[in-house]
């Protein structure tokens, strides 16, 4: 796999180098800093931050050296992928196909061969062509010792069924002319009565609207620059000139920075929330979206997806 993503890592700089594009102008394009950009060209993943965030900083280089940038992410998102989980299922398919498993898949087979034939023999005895032959051996050794056979018993004939006694003649049914109205009926040839129509059902009232949720969060940590992380994110946040933060945050971590300008970078902006002298900063929402360089204040900066 090493020697894979160095290849990886070649592919990307002789891309570079064919543009005639140093890494210096790569990283002020792409908003990524130059030890990252080394670190990926020489096949250093170990060196790299998580590789969600990595996905992000490829494709951003791939569109500015006009390749494609789906096809390197997705290659890239194979390289990084840990090692364990290729060999395991190199061995769940070698065990899979071991001759033991063959061997257990003909002893199934012999066994409902062997049920076959059984249950064959069964239906074959029970049907009584074994219980005949015996039933004529035995009448011809009687014979053979001087016996008289045994008589036959005599098949009785089926006697007639005796006639069945007349019925008494049945009642004719009633028909509905000779059956008198019953009361609260129509009678025959009279206009029946116009149906009462049903009352309308009353219109379903207009339900309210759901209650928009409010845009500050509650619990604000106190500071000109707050942050409240709700899922991991690498950042990277500058206050008036001096990094405070590099590092990948953790959800549930809550902090200020303090300060009159600042600078962040998020590689995954829509985990963390961002409050700016306690007024929420609009970041981009998706899984993945990576922000370069939020000036604050002064505006948004480079956002990749």
């Amino acid at each position: 796999m090493s020697e894979r993503r160095v290849a990886f890592g070649q592919k990307l700089a002789r891309e570079r180098i064919q543009r005639g594009v140093s890494i210096d102008d790569l990283s002020i394009a792409t908003k990524v800093r130059p030890v990252l950009l080394q670190a990926l060209e020489e096949g250093r993943f170990e060196a790299l931050p998580p590789p969600v965030f990595v996905e992000g900083y490829v494709k951003a280089v791939a569109r500015h050296l006009g390749l494609d940038p789906e096809a390197l992410g997705a290659e890239y998102k194979m390289l990084a992928m840990p090692a364990s989980s290729g060999q395991a299922g190199v061995q769940s398919r070698d065990e899979a196909e071991s001759p033991a498993s063959r061997g257990w898949l003909l002893w199934i087979l012999g066994i409902v061969l062997l049920g076959g034939l059984g249950y064959g023999a069964y239906v074959l005895v029970s049907g009584g062509g074994w219980g005949r032959e015996g039933s004529a051996v035995d009448a011809g050794h009687n014979v053979a010792e001087g016996g008289s056979p045994r008589p036959s018993r005599k098949v009785e004939e089926p006697r007639p069924a005796a006639p069945a006694p007349e019925s008494a003649p049945s009642e004719q049914p009633l028909t509905a002319a000779s059956t008198p109205p019953a009361s609260g009926t129509q009678a025959p040839g009279s206009t029946p009565p116009a149906p009462i129509p049903a009352a309308p059902e009353p219109a379903p009232l207009p339900s309210a609207p759901a209650p928009q949720a409010p845009l500050a969060l509650e619990n604000q940590p106190k500071g000109d620059l707050a942050f409240i992380v709700t899922q991991p994110c690498w950042c990277e946040a500058w206050a008036d000139g001096q990094r405070k933060v590099y590092r990948e945050l953790t959800p549930g971590e809550k902090f200020s920075l303090a300060g009159k300008s600042f600078k962040v970078s998020l590689g995954n902006a829509s985990g963390v929330a961002l409050f700016y002298h306690g007024e929420r900063v609009p970041l981009p929402q998706g899984e993945g979206r990576v922000v370069h360089d939020l000036l604050l204040p002064g505006g948004m900066g480079v956002t990749h997806p």
